[in-house]
């Protein structure tokens, strides 16, 4: 199982709550091998070391390559357009597991892992309620904090 996120100094607490939450809820079977790839911008060298301490699993780290500077954000951070390019952080060819920063696994996440998804190139959950931003708009919206991406059928994306 490889997992995949993003975050910056301001999510470092977030990003530790899901460390650990996947340390101790990835497999039911526990014979799961886990990778993980966080892409960071402003975590040092000691917090990330903090950061591996929180779970079992080995951290492959990889700095924010950022040409998203042309793209809108209302935090000002542009850390979660890295969902768009997984291709661009991670070696992955076959499947790939996307946890916003501020995730927290509850339960295996064997059941995602192995969703047959067949040719499609992403899989995600249905936002209910529509547009989060504008409550008349009841138009049909996924909820982008967790994703499983079909590498194999998932396209290159360039913003």
């Amino acid at each position: 199982m490889h997992i995949f996120t993003a975050a910056d100094r301001t999510y470092i607490l977030g990003l530790a709550a899901l460390l650990k939450s996947v340390d101790l809820n990835v497999s039911q079977s526990g014979e799961q091998s886990v990778k993980i790839s966080i892409v960071s911008t402003r975590i040092d060298a000691q917090q990330k070391e903090q950061l591996q301490n929180c779970c079992k699993y080995k951290i492959e780290w990889q700095e924010l390559q950022s040409n998203y500077d042309q793209l809108l954000s209302i935090s000002g951070s542009k850390i979660a357009y890295v969902k768009l390019e997984p291709r661009k952080y991670t070696k992955e060819t076959e499947r790939l597991l996307w946890l916003d920063s501020d995730t927290i696994v509850l339960g295996s996440l064997e059941g995602l892992w192995n969703l047959d998804f067949q040719t499609l190139p992403i899989a995600a959950a249905a936002n209910v309620w529509g547009n989060p931003n504008h409550y008349q708009d009841l138009n049909p919206y996924f909820n982008s904090g967790v994703l499983v991406y079909n590498m194999i059928s998932c396209p290159v994306v360039q913003p």
